[in-house]
């Protein structure tokens, strides 16, 4: 799912069980100082005999460039 999708914005504004919280965690993560962004969920690559194909599937979630705007689009609803 892109962050720059509508779907993904919305996902990210209405899953919050805090969003008083998620607003003050959104502005920290976009003050630090990154280009890349590495998702941490999907299927597990450390289990026994991954195929190629898993592996490059979450590959494809991996922004390697320009993650600081992706970020900021994908958490638009946070900033006002």
């Amino acid at each position: 799912m892109s962050p720059y999708s509508g779907l993904h914005k919305q996902f990210a504004k209405f899953t919050s069980s805090d969003r008083a919280a998620t607003k003050v965690n959104v502005h920290k993560v976009a003050e630090w100082d990154f280009d890349m962004i590495i998702p941490c969920h999907g299927v597990g690559l450390s289990t026994m005999g991954v195929a190629d194909h898993l592996i490059q599937s979450a590959r494809q979630d991996v922004i390697e460039t320009e993650g600081k705007q992706a970020w900021k689009a994908a958490y638009e609803a946070y900033f006002d």
